[in-house]
């Protein structure tokens, strides 16, 4: 019996409120949390990025998927989620991978020129939510995955234009560089 069905069948039952508290254990907190609230749960636990042993629903994460998924606006603006995350994980000496969901610096960081090319026509085909929806904005950076149109982009973003056979060489040396650097992103 899946978590929707048995608090249904628990609050047919119990003529209180009920908490659902999901732990992470095989990364299904946030997927179980809003199961719970399907069911007519009043309230679920979650933590900022899921901290907690074992580990709990995400907050920003249940928070965008009610909004977003289920059309709820009264969910709170979440302009300032990633900056009060990051603080809230900061005081606690937590660092935060860079693809975590949502909030991880790297999560609307796009590289490679076909991504690139895409999202700057529909951010749609790559991104669910609007990056400044979390207080986070769109990066377009260049690396060893990045094509010429991610060149081409990225100099139009410094209002310098390059043409194609300028892209390619450049292009050759951005792949040779990024072959032995460590920081994922030349730019």
């Amino acid at each position: 019996m899946g978590v929707c069905r048995k608090l249904e069948s628990l609050q047919q039952t119990v003529p209180c409120p009920i908490e659902f508290h999901g732990h992470n254990t095989y990364g299904l907190a946030t997927a179980n949390s809003l199961a719970a609230l399907r069911a007519g749960v009043q309230y679920v636990a979650a933590a900022v990025s899921g901290i907690g042993l074992p580990n709990h629903a995400a907050m920003e994460e249940v928070l965008m998927a009610v909004k977003h998924l289920w059309k709820q606006d009264q969910v709170p603006s979440g302009s300032s989620l990633t900056a009060d995350c990051l603080e809230i994980l900061s005081y606690m000496g937590i660092s935060l991978p860079v693809d975590k969901a949502l909030i991880g610096r790297g999560v609307f960081a796009h590289e490679s020129g076909i991504h690139v090319d895409g999202i700057t026509k529909n951010p749609l085909l790559y991104e669910v939510i609007r990056p400044e929806e979390v207080g986070q904005t769109r990066q377009l950076v260049i690396g060893k995955h990045s094509g010429t149109m991610s060149l081409k982009i990225k100099f139009l973003q410094w209002n310098l234009e390059l043409d194609q056979a300028e892209a390619l060489e450049m292009l050759e040396k951005v792949r040779r560089l990024a072959s032995v650097q460590k920081d994922r992103y030349l730019i």
